[in-house]
């Protein structure tokens, strides 16, 4: 199974889920949490957004991240920042930010199940909520080839977790020749 999407494969992701764009009912929410995983967020990260999270004006998200990593602020677009404001009005900050069609928390199961749903009918195949995150830590580092910059992008404490990336996209030849020769990152 993949670790990514292909530039295609991203393109139409990032067309079909802005499709619902400032929706609000559970396709939106659903789309918004999409939108998220392009942002490099872990399904658990998004399923665990309350809405204090969101500084709207700002345009980011405060990430209290997972298995031990550093929290981090994530930016977003304006009219990304907007969509998530709509979906927080009238509720108290503690409340979760993307909720059921019932008014509950999204578990992070309900959130996979959409997305390998959705993946399957807008791809062909069937895609992990994860390689969401991988696409968008192997965007930013074909972009910048910058793994200091990925890191703190996915909120890893430790430059090791952030090399498998790299070594995704065959990077870790040109960063570090010799780890690579070793056999040490496959």
């Amino acid at each position: 199974m993949f670790r990514y999407l292909s530039e295609p494969e991203f393109d139409t992701v990032r067309e079909r889920a802005t499709v619902f764009e400032g929706q609000t009912n559970a396709a939106g929410r659903t789309a918004a949490g999409i939108i998220l995983g392009l942002h490099g967020l872990r399904c658990g990260e998004v399923c665990g957004l309350n809405i204090g999270d969101l500084d709207a004006n700002r345009g980011a998200l405060h990430v209290a991240t997972l298995k031990h990593g550093e929290p981090r602020d994530v930016d977003l677009r304006p009219r990304i920042a907007a969509w998530l404001s709509r979906l927080a009005i009238g509720k108290p900050a503690s409340s979760p930010l993307l909720r059921t069609a019932r008014d509950r928390e999204l578990h992070e199961s309900q959130l996979q199940r959409a997305w390998r749903r959705l993946s399957f009918l807008w791809l062909g195949r069937e895609v992990r909520f994860h390689a969401l995150r991988h696409t968008a830590a192997m965007r930013l580092y074909a972009t910048t080839k910058d793994l200091l910059l990925v890191k703190r992008f996915l909120g890893h404490k430790s430059l090791t977790a952030t090399l498998i990336y790299a070594a995704s996209l065959g990077g870790l030849r040109e960063f570090m020749p010799d780890l690579a020769e070793a056999g040490t990152f496959k």
